[in-house]
């Protein structure tokens, strides 16, 4: 882009010279004339894929020999650092749970998920099965869920009511790290298993979305054979709330294809060791271990993580 600025100031010629009596009409019209922009706008040349538009509410940018990232649509997602006023104005509650990742009994007091998503969405929720709400926390960390959980009546607790209202929360062990689980802690009546893809129990909650996040993990995985299609399925179900494929899913952890697979630089097979059990590649490593897998199942992951290889998005 080309911009050219140029900066007179007309007056009468009798009143160049500058005297006590010339100067108020010069500033008179100084506000009026004394700057004028030209712009050249440039013009930039790229290929519009405009095909997945109206399928999944996406607008992509594509340069040629790349896909692209899909995005959620406005009012897919709601910020809740600070407490929007709407999100103040909904009645409160309090639960009292056996809490997993605490492993006490506490109690909490917050809002029903339900009226938040009813409440700060602005499209409809629905309930197919197919849209899933995403917990987007502080620490990179994005569990999802299916929106027919939202019927069990999880909680969005602001704070423990066992501590004084000033201190609002225990502190929490994260490893290493002490930290707090505000600004808002997810906690459900009855459910015990702080891992459940239907009831997770995310912490440091700053903001929700909505998306399919199923379908866009599969998308690529569609009739490439019933290994890959597993292997996309185990990486939704263990992988994409830490780590993300082609920029969707979690920043906790790094990112696994772009610019670079990571089978493009870890060895296939020390991968899959390290997938069974961290603890043989990597002492102290932050990443679980899934003693519910199987190794075929972590077979299968590294056969979809080698198939992204050449699915890349173009990244900036």
């Amino acid at each position: 882009m080309w911009v050219a600025s140029f900066s007179f100031v007309f007056c009468p010629k009798e009143s160049r010279d500058v005297t006590d009596a010339s100067k108020p009409m010069c500033k008179s019209m100084l506000p009026r004339l004394s700057l004028f922009v030209f712009i050249v706008p440039s013009i930039v040349a790229c290929h519009v894929d405009r095909s997945q538009t109206s399928a999944n509410n996406t607008f992509t940018v594509t340069p040629p020999g790349y896909r692209t990232a899909s995005r959620p649509i406005a009012g897919r997602r709601i910020d809740l650092d600070p407490a929007p006023p709407w999100l103040v104005a909904l009645p409160t509650q309090r639960i009292q749970v056996n809490d997993p990742v605490y492993k006490a009994r506490r109690e909490y007091e917050g809002y029903e998920l339900a009226a938040v998503v009813k409440a700060g969405f602005v499209t409809d929720v629905d309930s197919d099965g197919r849209t899933e709400l995403v917990f987007v926390c502080s620490d990179g960390y994005r569990p999802s869920m299916s929106v027919r959980s939202l019927v069990d009546g999880g909680v969005l607790a602001f704070r423990d009511v066992s501590v004084p209202k000033e201190l609002a929360w225990r502190p929490l062990l994260q490893g290493r790290e002490s930290v707090l689980p505000g600004p808002f802690y997810l906690v459900w009546p009855g459910k015990q298993l702080a891992t459940s893809e239907a009831h997770p129990w995310p912490y440091r909650v700053i903001a929700l979305e909505l998306r399919s996040f199923g379908e866009e993990l599969l998308g690529d995985a569609k009739g490439a054979g019933p290994s890959i299609v597993q292997g996309a399925e185990l990486f939704k179900r263990y992988c994409v709330a830490c780590h993300s494929m082609n920029l969707l899913g979690g920043t906790l952890g790094p990112e696994l294809n772009v610019p670079a697979n990571v089978t493009e630089y870890w060895n296939p097979i020390a991968l899959r060791i390290f997938l069974a059990d961290p603890s043989r590649i990597r002492s102290g490593s932050k990443m679980p271990r899934f003693a519910d897998a199987k190794q075929a199942d972590f077979d299968a992951i590294v056969d979809y993580l080698i198939f992204m290889r050449n699915r890349k998005i173009r990244v900036p």
